[in-house]
């Protein structure tokens, strides 16, 4: 479940980071991304934490957790501790 919701979490991020190469309208920005006009003032201030690299390594860090948890007999909370440190850190 964490997984999802971090990477719808990223998903949504990047493609606001997409969109506002092109739209700087909050509403507009809002409704190309179906949420509301509240959340897109919360995204919008998350995706100024983010360099466009932190955001790309999220990601891979994602996968990496999905697929240690899925093959590795190391226990899921170690892996996603791990991957939530790599993200907060900016990969270090």
């Amino acid at each position: 479940m964490i997984l999802t919701m971090l990477t719808r979490y990223f998903t949504m991020l990047w493609k606001l980071y997409e969109l506002k190469k092109v739209e700087s309208d909050p509403k507009k920005l809002a409704n190309s991304l179906q949420i509301s006009q509240y959340h897109i003032k919360e995204y919008l201030y998350h995706l100024s934490k983010f360099k466009e690299a932190e955001i790309k390594n999220a990601f891979k860090y994602l996968i990496e957790a999905d697929e240690l948890i899925k093959t590795s007999p190391v226990d899921e909370k170690v892996v996603l501790s791990q991957m939530i440190y790599k993200i907060i850190a900016g990969g270090v």
